[in-house]
């Protein structure tokens, strides 16, 4: 959870900063590059892959529900924690990134002249590095950090989904093919390796839930988002119907107080 979260965070933050910043001097510049380009696609596949994976692992040690786990770790790895990370430290928003800005270590910003016999502060170190405080923040508030949020939200949103409803699909079939059915039926399991690669009939409803609320939360503000998730969709229910008649799986249904 921390490693899904983890790069939605450095996304967004590297997103919101100026290019001359600490994180790059302290990271290097082709890491700070991985992350930004590959960020996006690297968090779609730790949440859409091992998260569930993880999840039914510690329900079951916790006595937790899985469909309620993976779904919070969803929405906190997908948006919460990128939100915050925004919120913290974008110009429209807290304007925390003057903290990371290398110019605010080394450089000096008082600028003066001086006019029939006065001086006047052009640029002063404060007023460009300085941190405004909440009430000042909250009094010129103007939509910008609505707009911050969007724009480093979007490109997470857009490749998850576009992941979900292509790439996905496509490497599940060729795991179907590298498969077998287990003794019961219920279940494909990689050949050699004995590993499940079928989905049950709540994993189906669980993803179909968090599209639902992604759709109703984030269509309106990013218009791509919305034939993507209906692409997922209907992918979806051509890999349900693929898995019990063609591979011939039974998917389990859940027990009735998890369906409810």
């Amino acid at each position: 959870l921390v490693l899904a979260a983890a790069l939605p965070v450095l996304y967004a933050s590297i997103k919101v900063l100026p290019w001359d910043n600490s994180l790059k001097t302290l990271i290097g510049n082709k890491a700070y590059l991985c992350i930004y380009y590959g960020a996006p696609a690297a968090s779609a596949v730790v949440k859409s892959i091992f998260v569930p994976i993880l999840a039914c692992r510690f329900a079951d040690r916790m006595g937790l529900k899985v469909r309620h786990l993976i779904t919070s770790s969803h929405f906190i790895c997908s948006w919460s924690a990128p939100i915050c990370a925004v919120v913290y430290m974008g110009e429209g928003c807290g304007k925390r990134w003057r903290l990371y800005w290398n110019e605010c270590k080394t450089s000096d910003f008082d600028t003066d002249f001086v006019f029939l016999g006065k001086t006047i502060h052009v640029m002063t170190r404060n007023a460009t590095c300085g941190i405004p405080g909440l009430e000042r923040l909250v009094l010129r508030h103007n939509g910008g950090c609505s707009r911050d949020i969007l724009e480093a939200v979007t490109p997470l949103l857009l490749q998850a989904a576009a992941l979900e409803a292509v790439v996905f699909p496509v490497l599940y079939l060729l795991f179907w093919l590298l498969s077998k059915r287990s003794e019961d039926g219920r279940e494909l399991q990689l050949r050699g390796l004995g590993m499940r690669v079928s989905f049950t009939v709540e994993e189906y409803y669980i993803q179909l839930d968090i599209w639902a609320t992604t759709a109703t939360f984030w269509g309106a503000l990013v218009p791509l988002l919305q034939p993507l998730l209906l692409t997922a969709v209907s992918v979806s229910y051509v890999m349900n119907r693929l898995e019990t008649r063609y591979f011939g799986c039974r998917s389990p249904l859940p027990p009735p107080d998890e369906a409810a």
